[in-house]
């Protein structure tokens, strides 16, 4: 367990600080937009994605320190692929049912399923044989999820699939919400590789 060494802050409490403070942000957001009938909130969403990036970051900074140093950035990008389908998923998938209020509940307990599913892949089919693979790749696919939730609600104001889809996709935000995503997530990482590598100056970054 060398590998992990120097945490302040336990991986579980992080995810829950990411996972809780990103879901109440979102849907804080959106009920001061809706109570005031504005948009005008809607920056409240990408201050809630800050935290999941955090969290991400972490996640990455626990996977990567087995030794895969080329992989970080793939890494990070594959938190914002899983992330991409999950928001799509999920929110389309609330919307069919009536309950679109719930759409980022879906997305994000999809995503993790997801993140899950690819973790023992790469471990048990691919054979990287890294312990914390399959929880890395659950906290990155729930990080990505909330980063692209929150930036794009900052962007359309709205929660539902077809706004999303005008306003952050069809206009290309997509794209900026995907690097800048990808960006937070694993480059405080790569930016802080050593031997003298610390959890706090780390995440600082993201």
């Amino acid at each position: 367990m060398a590998a992990v060494r120097g945490f302040k802050i336990e991986p579980k409490q992080l995810r829950i600080y990411g996972l809780i403070g990103s879901v109440v942000g979102i849907y804080l957001a959106y009920l001061l937009n809706a109570i005031t009938g504005t948009t005008i909130f809607s920056f409240v969403g990408a201050l809630a994605a800050i935290l999941g990036a955090v969290m991400g970051a972490n996640a990455v900074r626990r996977v990567c320190a087995y030794g895969i140093g080329t992989g970080v950035p793939s890494i990070g990008m594959l938190s914002l692929g899983m992330g991409v389908v999950a928001v799509l998923f999920g929110l389309s998938i609330a919307e069919q049912m009536g309950i679109g209020i719930l759409g980022v509940i879906i997305a994000l307990v999809y995503s993790m399923i997801f993140g899950y599913v690819v973790g023992l892949i790469a471990n048990r089919v691919m054979g990287f044989n890294i312990p914390v693979m399959e929880e890395g790749l659950t906290d990155l696919s729930g990080a990505g999820t909330l980063a692209i939730l929150g930036w794009s609600f900052a962007i359309s104001g709205s929660l539902g699939y077809a706004d999303i889809v005008n306003s952050v996709i069809n206009t290309g935000f997509l794209a900026i919400i995907f690097i800048c995503g990808g960006l937070a997530i694993l480059h405080p990482f790569n930016a802080n590789l050593g031997p003298d590598e610390k959890q706090d100056r780390t995440l600082v970054n993201a």
